[in-house]
This record gives structure tokens, sequence and C-alpha cells, in this order.
């Protein structure tokens, strides 16, 4: 995590800017059309639209708890495709939208017009008012710089003067489809199980990497949510020929809060290189180290927002002096606020020696 002068100038930066996610700061840099492609760290990510969630063949979809898709009309904002730029290409078939319930009937999230905003490589959609009653919702994609990753964060404001719970589906399509194959999960074995905190598949047979200007996908990884936070209900999980994914959240926002869902999706072209990274997903302390929250801090994120991680899992709750501050305001404890004073006294000796 952040130490010393590193979480300061992280708590400045959040005083001062905003990029304009709910509960975020000024307005946001710039506009784009619906429908863009962009590339980034060996990696295209495609015609990021509002289009179709069933995925080509499919006429139908049900999950649990009645969040189901009917038909091939249904449409949501989502990342149509993906491919590495090595020549391994058609990971995906629309992934990463969203739904909930209200009144019984299955609503998608849409942005509310044809446009969104694009700043350093992070989309961000318009404010999609009453999502569900009484909750406004928007979703960011962020694709990083130097690694074949997209980080999506969907967001929930309580408008209301009352607690509100819902479920939220967060889901998509592999290219895989029918030839889907489980290359590993969290717990290193290729079973499908609830416990599991990330998926990785491709369309090859098991061990085997995927060969470049092949019909061959990527080595694709899902998370699903971090260590000591509470499992995702699968509405429909990732499963040998198949090629769906889909996690159902239980949300309970309070009073005029923010609640959040984050997911990491990442393509790789072998299994061993996924299943190393796949590491950076199990806990936010350990998404944090390898650079994959960047934009936390400016948009005044705090990390107890999220619902499905928890903060610092490594921290010694037996001795609190291990604990180097709050992670979501970047506020320092007492012996971290004692050790910086006693470096900056430190440094005012050392100026006067060298008068």
């Amino acid at each position: 995590m952040k130490k010393g002068f590193d979480r300061l100038r992280g708590v400045a930066a959040a005083s001062a800017i905003g990029l304009g996610m709910i509960s975020g700061g000024s307005a946001r840099a710039a506009t784009v059309t619906l429908g863009i492609g962009i590339t980034t760290a060996g990696a295209k990510w495609q015609d990021i639209n509002t289009g179709q969630v069933l995925a080509f063949g499919q006429s139908s979809l049900a999950t649990v708890s009645g969040i189901n898709f009917p038909n091939t009309s249904v449409s949501g904002m989502l990342i149509n495709n993906a491919s590495l730029t090595s020549g391994i290409d058609n990971a995906f078939d629309g992934v990463l939208f969203m739904a909930t319930l209200q009144s019984g009937t299955t609503k998608l999230f849409n942005n509310p017009d044809d446009t969104v905003d694009l700043t350093n490589n992070i989309l961000t959609s318009d404010l999609q008012i009453d999502f569900l009653t009484g909750i406004n919702a928007q979703i960011e994609y962020y694709f990083h710089p130097s690694r074949p990753l997209v980080r999506a964060l969907y967001s929930f404001e309580n408008t209301t003067n009352s607690e509100i719970t819902f479920q939220v589906y967060i889901g998509g399509n592999l290219q895989s489809g029918n030839t889907t194959n489980i290359q590993s999960t969290s717990d290193d074995d290729t079973d499908v199980e609830a416990s599991d905190l990330w998926i990785i598949s491709s369309n090859r047979s098991t061990g085997t990497n995927p060969t470049i200007g092949t019909s061959d996908t990527p080595v694709i990884t899902i998370s699903r949510y971090g260590a000591g936070a509470a499992e995702p209900k699968n509405g429909v999980q990732l499963a040998n020929s198949v090629g769906i994914f889909g996690h159902l959240y239980d949300v309970t926002v309070p009073v005029n809060s923010t609640r959040r869902i984050l997911v990491f999706a990442e393509l790789n072209s072998s299994i061993d290189n996924a299943k190393s990274a796949a590491a950076d997903f199990e806990t936010l302390d350990a998404a944090e180290l390898a650079g994959l929250l960047s934009g936390f801090n400016l948009n005044n994120i705090g990390f107890d927002e999220i619902i499905n991680y928890t903060e610092d899992t490594t921290v010694d709750k037996k001795d609190p002096s291990k604990d180097d501050g709050d992670l979501s305001t970047g506020a320092l404890n007492t012996p971290a606020i004692a050790m910086l004073l006693g470096l900056l006294t430190l440094s005012r000796v050392r100026k006067k020696e060298n008068v």
C-alpha cells in the first residue's frame, strides 16, 4: 500500500481533482461516440457500445432470482470483443454488462445517449438516473496502459432517505462458446466452484496455449470477488462448453451513499502467465501494488464502497501499529504520523548541520 509521502501526495490529489464518477469531482474532459475501439498494452478492446447481451445463436438466458434475458432484442452497455495485437483474436461476444430487476422485469444498464467520456484510458458512461428506483448507476471501463486488462467498476448511488437492497447481475459471453475449456481457477483446479475468486478459460484443450494466427482465442481471466468478501451467487456460471459467465451480487446501499462492484478481465497468450497475473485480483492490496487501482484517489473512491472486496486483509489486527492508516481516505494513523514527524525533524537537523 502507499507509504509516507506517496500517501500524502495521493490525499492532496484526491482533495484537488475529480474525474466525474458518482460522488466524484469536476466535469470530465473528453466526449466520444459509442462504438469506439481502444488499443493499449498489446490488446484491442473493440466496439464498446450498447449492444445485444445474448451471444450469437442464443435465443434466451435464464438466471437465478428472476434476472432473465428472454430474447435477442435485449441490450446493454458492454465491450463487444477484444483481441491480442500479436494475432490471437476473438476473446468476447459481448461482456461486462450489468442488469437488475425492477417490478419483476429485467432492466439492463444503458448509456442515456450515444456518447461517453474517455480520459486517459478511462471510459465513463453517463449517469443512468433510476437504474433502479432511487438508485442512480454508472459504469467505468479502465484499460490498463501496460497490461492487456480492463477494469470494470459499477457504481450505485442511493438518492433516497432509506437503505436500498437489490441484486446486480454482471455477465458476458466468451467467443469460445461451446469450445470453452477451463484452464485454471483460484484453488488451482479446473472445476468452477462458487468459492473461486477468478476463472481462466480458452478454447484450447486443457493445458494448451493458443497459437498466433489461428482461430484460437486468448487465454481469458475473469475475476469474481476478493478474499474475505462475500461470495457472489452464480446466476450463470462459466462452465466447459458454454462460454457464458454471470454472477449475482447482493448490493445494499445505505442512505445517501454509494456502493460499487469491481471486476477485472485480462487477456493472455499463455496459461502460466494468466495464472501468475491472476494473483493481482485476489485482494485490494494486491491490486493496488500491481497498479490496477489507478484513478481511485482522483475519483475519491473509497475502498469500503466496494462490496465484493474487503479492505487490507494482510494487516495484523492484533498489532494495530503495523497498520499504516486508512486505505480509503489516505489518513495516517498515530504511529505513521509520529514516524513522518520524525523524518521531518531529522531532515531539518541535517539541513542545519550542512549550513
